[in-house]
């Protein structure tokens, strides 16, 4: 398939000179996704470097940026996973950079803030009911109720662990001097 795209790309003039400013490894991660955003807007990359042209004679239109605004269109509008949506982006800022025409400040990709969520006493008893011995269901009440780094876990012994007679946190961490 590489090869085929490597046919494509060099029968551009614009293609043929981002291909030959790369080496064999760059370009086997870049081309697959050039080729996804020309399929996406419809455009072979001689069209895509006229279409920036185009925006560059018509300063203070709305013309001006269309080259940018149609990769950040893209952005936010192809159906892509965001790490495809990135690998895209990256492709296509270096496709118009090597051809001498630059695009002006486009956005990143926005990855979503991960979801933080607290376990409920609740959960963690689940999870405790779950497991069958004391070592894994003081572990789990350990993990839940102590900033601890992750590292450290594999180092403890029983004796770090004292029982507190306390239904929402029944042990706690005994510090070893």
């Amino acid at each position: 398939m590489t090869d085929n795209l490597t046919d494509w790309i060099l029968s551009f003039n614009s293609g043929t000179m981002w291909f030959n400013k790369f080496n064999s490894g760059s370009i086997k991660t870049y081309l697959p996704n050039f080729k996804k955003y020309c399929d996406w807007t419809n455009k072979n990359p001689d069209e895509l470097i006229q279409f920036k042209i185009e925006g560059l004679q018509a300063v203070n239109t709305a013309k001006e940026f269309q080259a940018e605004n149609l990769l950040e269109k893209f952005i936010s509008t192809a159906n892509y996973p965001l790490s495809v949506k990135q690998g895209i982006r990256s492709a296509v800022l270096s496709f118009y950079k090597n051809n001498r025409r630059h695009l002006e400040e486009i956005k990143d990709v926005d990855t979503p803030e991960s979801k933080h969520r607290c376990p409920k006493s609740q959960d963690i008893l689940d999870l405790e009911n779950a497991f069958s011995n004391q070592r894994d269901k003081a572990l789990v009440w350990f993990i839940a109720s102590t900033p601890i780094r992750v590292e450290t876990i594999p180092k403890l012994i029983w004796k770090d662990l004292k029982p507190t007679n306390d239904k929402e946190v029944p042990y706690s961490i005994a510090y070893r001097s």
